[in-house]
């Protein structure tokens, strides 16, 4: 049993715990009341500062100059009415009657009167009210800002933290406290902090309540934990009602203080309520649950305030915490409500992004990319795991109804009016990633087929050449990324050297396969050239390197199909009578040369310096490997004709650079591996 000063403890802690956030929340909903009409007073001022700019905007003596300027004006127009009075309106614009012969010459339709050189109003040193122009900040006072406002108290906060954690340690060692009191020190002080957090916000010192608030309910996030989870004062589910209520309260104070590092804390601490309070069976309902409405929770921040990396956070730590409860606790028997969660996750945020540029909301940038791209990733990831052990020929299908469904989603938004153009492009680059991703699941799963790098670069060809035309740099990014998998795959499922059978060469599944692979990405480098002008420089030169680097595999590609045959042949029929190898060696010889020699003719032909140097490099290999292995190793028949096969083509690539007759900009030469002439 516990006595009446256990009694009372518990009490203050409940009342520490529960009213006071309670309290906290009533004044803040007041206070976003009166922020309102403060907000509308502001917005008033604001107009009639306007206003009365607008009414001072020339000084007096510009004010005397122009009405000098208009009499006269006035003056050489109509001279008598100066000298006679006031103009008589009426009578000079009344028509002529009837009974008057001539109709009489309007006195403002004279000739026009060059006007006289007036001399300039007075130059004035500034205007009457121009704002002062604040000093330009260099980088230095900019990082001095940054380190002295952010940084120092950030750390403080942070600092204070491990203060109080080490302090309450001392005292539990030299039993100065017992749990209780050291609980309800630490409720006290984070209680205190958040007060003091709203004195300094009402003082207009934001950033410092901020930091003052964000400690305090840090604070409390560890008195509570260690109510339960060290001391036990405490059940599970009074635990979990007091986390839950410091997230909503966090979340408040945030909006309330427009600070985005207390809407972050909050995130965090409702991701971690879970993970801290494990219990011993698996409730895995309440926790789905829990995550949805803390996300609804995130996503409606995100509408007031927003925060668009808020809604990145919450969305990535939501992954993180399903995934170690997969690894943790998964089970067949959960697969509903384990697959519901990600679908309902998906959605949620799907429709959010989907909706929000309907409702002429200004775009948030690449976190808002980053949120779509991963929401889904995740559900597909997901939905993968789960499906592929009993509708694993079903996936490939489903992806590419993902596909569809993001493609009707871009073209939807393509006939919206206002529609932003890069939410099109991210829809239209997950839908191509879907399409990527149906590839693989459809082949089969054990044998490798060769045609799914095949659908990857035609797949990258295909999206590099729109994202030039549109000049999106998010497609061109993911055709590169196709590209880049497309060749990785290509070069884990090259053949090897010898074959387990004999084989035609280059008229073989393999080779086509892979030849067909290089061919659409040296299409799209070729596409590529006529919009390189757009683009960045390291993106140019990116795409120059790209090209050159295909060429050199397809250069690659061309000797291993060459010295495979001929290994192949040399294991199958080893009594033949050939010399396999010598012929290998004489084959290369010959390859390379004509194979630099193409090149030599396409740069020639399309003024591109790189395919002329690319063969002046293969051209020099074959130089060597003709005098220091040819010579060598070839018998007679075999090194001369190596030779004279060498000597040739050396000769007619001599013979061609002897007739060309171009000048070239030595400006333009550097730049020439880019720009074609």
């Amino acid at each position: 049993m516990l006595d009446v000063w256990e009694l009372g403890l518990l009490g203050l802690l409940f009342l520490v715990v529960i009213g006071i956030p309670l309290t906290a929340l009533v004044l803040s909903v007041a206070a976003l009341g009166r922020l309102r009409r403060v907000k509308g007073v502001e917005e008033r001022f604001e107009r009639l500062e306007k206003a009365c700019a607008h009414l001072l905007q020339f000084r007096p003596e510009e004010i005397l100059h122009r009405m000098d300027r208009l009499e006269r004006r006035i003056a050489e127009v109509s001279p008598e009415a100066t000298a006679e009075g006031p103009p008589r309106a009426v009578e000079a614009i009344r028509p002529p009657g009837p009974a008057e012969p001539e109709i009489p010459k309007p006195v403002l339709l004279g000739p026009p009167i060059a006007p006289v050189a007036e001399p300039a109003p007075p130059a004035s040193s500034e205007p009457l009210l121009a704002e002062p122009i604040p000093p330009a900040e260099s980088a230095a006072v900019r990082w001095e800002l940054f380190l002295g406002r952010k940084a120092l108290g950030w750390t403080s906060v942070l600092v204070f933290i491990f203060a109080i954690a080490f302090f309450l340690r001392h005292a539990f060692q030299n039993q100065w406290l017992g749990p209780l009191g050291q609980v309800m020190i630490g409720a006290l002080v984070g209680v205190g902090l958040i007060g003091a957090g709203w004195h300094y916000y009402r003082s207009a010192w934001y950033r410092f309540s901020q930091m003052w608030t964000a400690a305090g309910a840090i604070v409390l996030y560890l008195s509570v934990y260690a109510s339960f989870g060290f001391y036990e004062l405490v059940p599970q589910t009074a635990a979990i009602a007091f986390l839950v209520i410091l997230v909503v309260l966090s979340g408040l104070l945030a909006v309330v203080y427009r600070g985005w590092p207390l809407a972050a804390m909050a995130v965090i601490g409702g991701l971690l309520t879970p993970l801290l309070m494990r219990s011993v069976h698996d409730r895995y309902m309440e926790l789905f649950l829990y995550l949805l409405a803390l996300n609804v929770g995130v996503v409606l921040m995100m509408i007031g305030r927003g925060w668009s990396g808020l809604g990145l956070l919450g969305l990535a730590g939501t992954q993180i915490v399903y995934w170690m409860w997969y690894a943790a606790h998964y089970h067949p028997e959960k697969f509903a409500w384990a697959l519901g969660f990600q679908a309902g996750l998906y959605l949620f945020y799907t429709g959010y992004e989907i909706g929000w540029p309907c409702s002429r909301q200004p775009a948030h940038g690449w976190p808002a990319v980053l949120r779509q791209v991963l929401a889904a990733f995740g559900w597909s990831w997901a939905a993968y795991v789960l499906l592929r052990e009993d509708y694993a020929d079903y996936l490939g299908s489903a992806a590419l109804a993902m596909a569809i469904f993001y493609t009707l989603v871009a073209w939807w938004g393509i006939r919206q009016a206002d529609y932003p153009f890069r939410q099109v492009l991210t829809l239209l680059g997950i839908a191509s990633g879907f399409i990527a991703a149906a590839f693989p699941l459809q082949a089969h799963r054990e044998v490798p087929t060769r045609w799914v790098e095949v659908a990857w670069a035609a797949e990258a060809a295909v999206l590099g050449w729109f994202g030039s035309r549109t000049r999106a740099g998010l497609l061109r990014a993911l055709a590169a990324a196709l590209a880049v998998a497309a060749l990785i795959r290509l070069g884990v499922h090259l053949p090897p050297v010898i074959r387990s059978a004999p084989f035609r060469p280059v008229f073989n599944p393999q080779f086509l396969s892979s030849l067909v692979t290089l061919g659409c990405l040296l299409g799209w480098v070729a596409a590529a050239r006529s919009f390189l002008p757009l683009w960045k420089t390291a993106e140019q030169w990116a795409m120059h390197l790209f090209g050159l680097l295909l060429l050199v595999g397809l250069w690659g590609l061309l000797s291993l199909e060459c010295v495979s045959f001929f290994q192949t042949q040399s294991r199958w029929f080893p009594a033949a009578g050939l010399d396999w190898a010598r012929m290998r060696e004489t084959t290369l010889s010959i390859l390379w040369p004509l194979y630099a020699s193409a090149l030599l003719a396409l740069g020639i032909r399309f003024r591109l310096a790189g395919l002329r140097w690319l063969a002046m490099a293969l051209y020099g290999l074959t130089v060597l490997k003709v005098f220091l292995i040819d010579i060598a190793q070839l018998e007679r028949f075999y090194r001369i004709l190596a030779f004279l096969a060498l000597a040739v083509v050396l000769a007619v690539a001599a013979w061609v650079y002897q007739r060309l007759r171009w000048e070239e900009n030595p400006l333009q030469s550097k730049t020439e591996l880019i720009h074609p002439k």
